[in-house]
């Protein structure tokens, strides 16, 4: 549970209107989490992300202290959002805050009538299950892209019908 002395302040960006100095902090808060280099992260972004997807950040001191990012077009129905990169650095973690992220996201979904899908590792399954996500199996998706490493996969729906996601995120 977050202690209400612990102050920080959240902005939601489209990639569109990210300033250079905000994408500076998101590669470099990215890359605290995965080290992959600033060109891979900076690549990454502007490869993986559209104009109109979306940035989460939560802010303590004017520093990253939690992400998220929101990508639209992944499917072929425009019902559906992935989220991705949902990390909160190490100093700040078992204090609520990857909830928070998590119930801020789904708030932002149910307000604008959205469903997501998220890829995770196993050790991450637990956490998204119990911040209202279900476990969805390889007969709910069509996947037109290479995932490259065992993930899993959860959303916060049951699928009706089988949903082609047609990119990574």
């Amino acid at each position: 549970m977050i202690n209400n002395n612990f102050n920080f302040n959240f902005r939601i960006l489209q990639n569109k209107t990210l300033s250079r100095k905000d994408l500076f902090k998101i590669v470099y808060f990215k890359n605290s989490i995965w080290k992959y280099g600033i060109k891979s992260q900076l690549k990454w972004i502007k490869l993986n992300m559209s104009k109109d997807d979306v940035h989460i950040l939560f802010e303590k001191n004017n520093k990253i202290i939690a992400y998220a990012n929101l990508f639209y077009s992944i499917s072929n129905n425009d019902n559906f959002i992935g989220i991705g990169n949902v990390s909160v650095h190490k100093e700040f973690r078992k204090l609520g805050i990857g909830s928070l992220i998590i119930n801020l996201i789904i708030s932002y979904l149910n307000f604008n009538k959205l469903n997501a899908i998220l890829f995770c590792k196993k050790g991450l399954v637990n956490f998204y299950l119990k911040n209202g996500f279900k476990l969805l199996n390889n007969f709910d998706l069509l996947i037109d892209f290479d995932l490259k490493q065992k993930v899993y996969i959860l959303a916060n729906f049951t699928p009706d019908t089988k949903i082609q996601l047609l990119k990574n995120f």
